[in-house]
């Protein structure tokens, strides 16, 4: 479990805990990626589900771990991550897949108390750094990121290869 005790972890509202995901909070865990994912118009676009939560989350070798925000028993928050390597910025570093507050419950630095717990995290583990994609769109997500320091990176562009590329791509020969 993630220790919240310190006080520049802990959001206004002192109901609110943070801790890692259990088994049973896969749930609700997908019930946020999957609100978000209809938010910003993805929803056909989302491939989690509870049961590739389950297995990715908590198989032999996890491939994602998260962090949660509670109030009163109740999870309005996560932080989904993963480890990278870079060798151009530091060996080490983390990866944010999603950040998600319900609504009713932003603006009480929750979101803030989440990613401070996740810089911690990161720091300790021996990361550098701390990386993850805004959609352009999304200026409020940006402003919230900049408060915390976070900065764009001008001189590098998100790629993606994927579908039938990725596939004509995987067929081509190898010489």
């Amino acid at each position: 479990m993630v220790n919240s005790t310190n006080t520049s972890a802990v959001p206004r509202n002192p109901s609110i805990s943070i801790r890692t995901m259990r088994e049973e909070d896969v749930p609700a865990v997908y019930a946020m990626l999957r609100e978000s994912a209809i938010v910003q118009g993805g929803e056909n676009d989302l491939c989690a589900n509870p049961l590739n939560l389950m297995q990715d989350g908590f198989g032999a070798e996890p491939q994602f771990q998260c962090l949660l925000a509670e109030w009163h028993g109740e999870v309005i928050g996560l932080v989904l991550y993963f480890f990278l390597y870079s060798t151009w910025t530091s060996p080490k570093g983390l990866y944010i897949e999603d950040l998600y507050v319900v609504p009713q419950h932003r603006r009480q630095g929750i979101g803030r108390a989440l990613t401070s717990e996740l810089a911690k995290l990161a720091i300790d583990a021996g990361c550098r750094y701390i990386k993850w994609v805004v959609l352009r769109t999304n200026t409020e997500a940006l402003r919230f990121y900049e408060s915390m320091g976070a900065v764009t990176l001008p001189q590098w562009t998100v790629m993606r290869i994927s579908d039938e590329e990725l596939k004509q791509l995987a067929a081509e020969p190898s010489d």
